[in-house]
């Protein structure tokens, strides 16, 4: 049977809505289709909302955070520059940016970014231990730990930080305050943190590791 797809007449017709309407309704869209996992349709709303808005830094953040879950970098950091040259105080922008020129290897522009988002986020702890983590591997262990001091003045019970700042006081010859973070770190931990057992196993190192220094044999078990 056939519907008739005619609407009555006396049946009041839909409210037009204005530009910015269209591109706050693409936007949210967009982001139930990412959470539904289809990134490609979640891409075509964004370009729909850019095609209307051509300049909106909200619809760039957002398609640069779709480009970075499908594993294309360089159009994320594409679309966060865009929204940064749009807005340059949405730290979104910059702390997105970051994240994906970590994924392309450029670790030194991703702690600029870092500190740029700090700047206008300064309490945000996971930013200042992500800081810290590229000032490790690009060699400023001095820096590393200045940044995970900060976080964990701002989240003392984050066992990743504990754990991060163990590895860097290992680095510098600190085996003291190395075994006491991964200590920290254990004790804070659910018994379902991926990184436990590993931390365990550090902690015994570095015991060993202290205890000869010391001039003592290990203890027997």
């Amino acid at each position: 049977m056939k519907r008739n797809r005619r609407p009555p007449k006396n049946r009041p017709a839909a409210p037009a809505l204005s530009p910015s309407e269209y591109v706050e309704a693409y936007v949210h869209f967009a982001t139930e289709l990412c959470e539904e996992g289809d990134v490609d349709r979640a891409l075509l709303a964004l370009d729909k909302a850019l095609a209307l808005d051509p300049e909106s830094a909200t619809v760039l953040v957002n398609r640069g955070a779709v480009w970075f879950l499908k594993g294309r970098p360089r159009k994320a950091v594409s679309d966060f520059t865009r929204a940064l040259k749009a807005q340059p105080s949405l730290s979104t922008a910059y702390y997105n940016r970051a994240q994906a020129r970590v994924r392309l290897g450029h670790l030194r522009a991703a702690v600029r970014d870092f500190t740029r988002f700090l700047a206008l986020e300064p309490s945000d702890a996971e930013a200042f231990n992500n800081r810290a983590i590229l000032h490790a591997r690009t060699g400023n262990l001095k820096a590393a730990l200045s940044d995970f001091n900060r976080s964990l003045g701002l989240q003392p019970d984050n066992m990743e930080v504990y754990f991060n700042r163990g590895l860097v006081r290992f680095l510098i010859d600190d085996i003291t305050g190395a075994r006491a973070d991964l200590e920290a770190a254990i004790r804070h931990a659910p018994q379902d943190w991926p990184l436990l057992t590993k931390a365990e196993a550090v902690k015994a190192k570095l015991a060993l590791i202290e205890t000869c220094r010391l001039g003592r044999p290990p203890a027997a078990e």
